[in-house]
């Protein structure tokens, strides 16, 4: 940790705090305009089906109604999403409203009116026949030969591509010789994981607002991770250049990955309201919010080879996503799982295969991890098996094959390379083993009705999407400071707080550079039109990289401050520096001047403003760790399990408010324990979405989550970070749900391969068992 810090480190409200608590902090929820037209989606009833005929005339004429559009009034190119790569590589399988509908929900027509009531009768007077076309659920089917094709081609590079066996996507990567490792292993072991596909479940609905300006642009507002991918996806599918939408940050009422890539909804509504010239405002039902978003299911097969003293000498992944009926985000998630398979453990040899499959369902996204949970569940499941069987202790099995500090390490792809500089998995292990009481972990009740286990997993990921070479993915930050006449900083940054702090401790950041107190910087409203670019609040990138921005700008506008301070204390720059909102001459501490007062001696002498600037990409990945420890409880007659206890450890190098890492884990530990024993969105015989809303659909509640959470957090530094900092916000998650199930493991004996591990099928296992 870094000394001498007086504003990181700390633990401050949030700025936004006083708002949430008083509720006026403004949400795109809240956002109202007069003669604001309001939009709702016709949507398909079945999986698989071409639109013969659709008639609008009736809910045309219908009184209130604005406008009514189907996929004849939409740019007929297909698109993908390319604002964070190389728009050649983009999967181009999806248009704004479509033609053919490939899941249950899919978007066919949408209607723009006075208000909700009349929006929803004129859904019900659009008349539509429909061809019923043969549909397919789970990838199993959808691989096989002559399985019905969810698409005849898609278009990559201005090439039109046909989807052999619906795989849309292949990603493959390899070192030295796998089977030679596996023949000159003395130990193979083999096993199959299936995760399941929980939904993000953010407070906030879907909901977007776009309004026509009297100059002709256009003004968005969204629940979207990045404003500027915003615009830019806007912008490219409607044929607008970029000046003509402006794109404004707002508060999200909680994201998960569901809102980094801009859906469908925001160049609907943007198409309305250009085609109206009246604002529209367009919310999804809590019902369309959980089949337009979820995590990607995934089927992964492990084979691992090691020598008897548990050395690693083999890893070999076959991996399969289900993409649902459009790639959002499913390319990216296969390459990605590179990173997260090859990154946890050294082997000489490594095999990596995974494929992208269409099925005739809701399209998942980016949830929290992106593709590392579902990762983690198969190898941290595998190592303990591994552990048990060569009777090995599974922490010592970790501490000998663990990719440590100097170590090449692969994260959103096998192009993102980046080598370990920090990295406390050993301490993290050995002291959250201390804490639960590991080595005398076998004497827990693990006999009678209610039986005890205690398990462990670790996992990792990436603070950002930049490697040591370039990655084709876009990842720069960007900001902007200017210091006030009293002292105050104004604060512009593009980056998106969707509840986590983010925009905090970036003040906190800024805070510290110029040597003022947290309190003191105002972070401003941001748009496409003033903030500089920053790609997307995601990959745990909001503190490594946007962090680093603002630090980059803020070092920038002190050299103005210290250089014309210097003037007025007939000083050098480098024999000052600044504390508690003054700028001092190093060794005479009386000799001061505040940063007000340089603030209009510049102003009034006509030196100019003080204001520093950045676009910063990050030289690497950073990684961060966690660790946890699970206590559950079993009950045999019900198959209920009940998380106890719960020790969350991770090196996040420098934190730049604890508080906030401490409430990343306590959240990523909610969500994992859902994903490990409840959660999971699921389709009918017929495709229909069966838990759409929150009786069925069973999410973690304050009663189910353990009254023993402990955190601690590793003493560590990354160079390469602001103030020595890393991410924390995916990894929080990673490694919960595995070690849960491989505590489950060691209360009764039965190792669960596949996601939620239900009561249902606890019951049934050891019933089995028995």
């Amino acid at each position: 940790m870094e000394k001498g810090l007086s504003v990181v480190g700390k633990d401050v409200p949030k700025i936004e705090a006083v708002g949430k608590a008083t509720g006026t902090l403004r949400y795109t929820s809240d956002i109202f305009f007069p003669n604001m037209l309001y939009a709702k989606i016709l949507r398909s009833p079945y999986a698989h089906a071409r639109v013969k005929r659709i008639d609008t005339s009736k809910a045309q004429k219908l009184q209130g109604v604005k406008s009514v559009l189907t996929f004849k009034d939409v740019p007929q190119e297909p698109y993908g999403l390319d604002d964070l790569g190389d728009p050649a590589n983009a999967i181009r399988d999806k248009h704004i409203l479509e033609e053919t509908a490939r899941y249950v929900g899919d978007r066919i027509a949408v209607v723009a009116a006075n208000d909700i009531e009349t929006c929803q009768k004129a859904l019900e007077m659009i008349d539509v026949e429909y061809e019923e076309l043969p549909a397919v659920f789970e990838v199993g089917e959808a691989l096989k030969s002559g399985a019905p094709r969810v698409h005849d081609y898609y278009v990559m590079g201005g090439r039109r591509i046909e989807p052999r066996n619906n795989i849309a996507t292949v990603t493959t990567h390899g070192e030295g010789d796998v089977e030679k490792g596996f023949r000159d292993s003395e130990y193979i072991f083999e096993g199959e994981y299936r995760t399941s596909s929980p939904q993000q479940v953010p407070l906030e609905r879907t909901v977007v607002v776009c309004r026509p300006e009297a100059d002709g642009r256009l003004s968005v507002w969204s629940t979207n991770q990045s404003i500027h991918g915003l615009r830019y996806t806007i912008c490219n599918l409607l044929g607008l250049p970029f000046s003509k939408v402006r794109a404004n940050r707002i508060f999200i009422g909680g994201a998960f990955g569901s809102y980094i890539h801009t859906r469908f909804d925001e160049p609907m509504c943007a198409l309305l309201a250009l085609k109206t010239r009246l604002p529209v405002k367009l919310q999804l039902s809590r019902a369309e919010v959980f089949t337009s978003a979820r995590r990607y299911p995934a089927i992964l097969k492990v084979k691992m080879g090691f020598k008897r003293d548990g050395t690693l000498v083999s890893q070999k992944y076959d991996v399969t996503y289900d993409i649902g009926g459009y790639d959002v985000l499913g390319a990216w998630v296969v390459s990605a799982t590179t990173g997260w398979t090859y990154s946890m453990y050294r082997s000489l040899h490594f095999s990596y295969e995974g494929r992208g499959v269409y099925t005739t369902t809701p399209p998942p996204c980016a949830f929290r991890g992106f593709g590392n949970p579902q990762a983690n569940f198969a190898i941290e499941s595998a190592m303990d098996q591994v552990a048990e069987e060569l009777g090995v202790d599974p922490i010592d099995l970790r501490l000998k094959n663990y990719r440590r500090k100097g170590d090449l390490v692969l994260a959103q792809g096998p192009q993102v390379k980046h080598y370990i500089e920090s990295c406390e998995v050993e301490y993290l292990l050995r002291k959250g083993a201390e804490i639960i009481g590991w080595a005398g972990r076998d004497g827990v009740k693990r006999a009678g009705k209610i039986r005890r286990g205690i398990g462990m997993a670790r996992g990792w990921h990436a603070s950002s999407c930049s490697g040591f070479e370039p990655s084709g993915i876009a990842d720069t930050g960007g900001a902007f400071i200017k210091v006030n006449d009293d002292s105050t900083v104004s604060l512009v940054t593009a980056l998106a707080d969707a509840g986590q702090g983010e925009l905090t401790a970036l003040a906190q950041i800024a805070a510290e550079t110029l040597g003022v107190g947290v309190d003191d910087v105002i972070v401003s409203d941001a748009d496409t039109d003033n903030a500089p670019y920053d790609a997307v609040t995601h990959a745990s990138r909001g503190i490594y990289v946007g962090g680093g921005a603002v630090k980059l700008a803020a070092e920038d506008a002190k050299k103005s401050l210290l250089d014309w301070a210097g003037k007025i204390l007939e000083a050098s720059p480098e024999d000052l520096e600044l504390k508690d909102r003054r700028v001092f001459v190093k060794g005479a501490p009386s000799k001061s001047v505040s940063i007000a007062q340089v603030a209009a001696s510049a102003r009034i002498n006509n030196w100019g403003t003080i204001v520093g600037k950045s676009s910063y990409a990050a030289s690497g990945f950073a990684p961060h760790f966690t660790v946890k420890f699970i206590e559950v409880e079993v009950n045999t007659e019900t198959g209920q399990v009940r998380v106890v206890r719960a020790i969350c450890g991770a090196d996040v190098g420098q934190p730049i408010s604890p508080m906030g890492v401490e409430g990343q884990l306590h959240g990523g530990l909610a969500q994992g324990i859902g994903f490990a024993l409840m959660e999971n969105v699921s389709f009918d015989d017929s495709g229909n979405t069966t838990n759409t809303d929150f009786l069925n659909y069973k999410l973690l509640t304050a009663m189910e989550v353990p009254e023993k959470v402990e955190v601690f957090l590793a003493p560590s530094r990354e160079s390469t970070g602001p103030f020595g900092a890393k991410g924390i916000g995916e990894s929080a998650l990673n490694d919960v749900a595995t070690a849960v199930v491989n505590a489950i493991a060691h209360a009764t004996g039965v190792r669960f391969r596949e996601l939620p591990v239900t009561a249902e099928k606890v019951l049934k296992a050891l019933r089995e068992r028995a």
